[in-house]
């Protein structure tokens, strides 16, 4: 851009990067079988996406032979970094807890959204959810993530939105759709 005036204004650059990770957002609503009653959002405590990465690398620099960015890279989990107890209770290492996308912005038609930005492999994704009648028990649930009619939906890549919309059947999840989507700028405001 060359100078256009005196100004710091006038001079001003606006930078837009695009997103070098992936984001998952999962949304969840009850059976329509009717096999769960009485649910509501808040009996829906929380999600969790199992086996992403903790570690990911943005390169800040351009390849010097071809130009283009380097690509995202990410730490793979290691399973001998757990200890046995630890892996009973998660066989994939690691747990990252999605937060709430606030009631404003759940999607239509779905009691919760939850959204979160990760990257690596997303194995798996539990959540735990109370009974409305009786709130002393706790659900939890765990849905393996899948490579489905050719979509790879575990190996999560940069830039790409990853929607699961999930049904909640006592004691079970059924998926209704999963969606690979380009991760367009979004002007949501979250308050978490």
């Amino acid at each position: 851009m060359l100078p256009a005036g005196a100004t710091q204004e006038a001079n001003r650059v606006e930078l837009i990067f695009r997103h070098c990770f992936s984001q998952i957002q999962v949304n969840l609503k009850k059976s329509a079988d009717g096999g769960i009653v009485n649910l509501s959002a808040a009996d829906i405590l929380k999600v969790e996406l199992l086996g992403v990465s903790e570690e990911g690398y943005v390169f800040y620099e351009a390849n010097p032979s071809t130009g283009k960015p380097h690509p995202t890279a990410y730490k793979p989990v290691e399973q001998s970094d757990y200890t046995e107890e630890e892996l009973r209770k998660n066989q994939y290492g690691t747990a990252m807890e999605m937060y709430d996308m606030g009631e404003e912005n759940y999607q239509p038609g779905y009691l919760k959204s939850f959204r979160a930005i990760a990257f690596g492999q997303l194995r798996a994704i539990r959540l735990y959810w109370r009974e409305h009648d009786n709130p002393d028990v706790v659900h939890e649930v765990t849905y393996t993530v899948k490579i489905v009619d050719g979509n790879d939906y575990i190996n999560l890549r940069s830039g790409v939105k990853y929607v699961h919309n999930l049904e909640l059947r006592r004691g079970t999840l059924a998926v209704i759709k999963t969606v690979i989507l380009p991760w367009e700028i979004d002007e949501t405001k979250n308050s978490t």
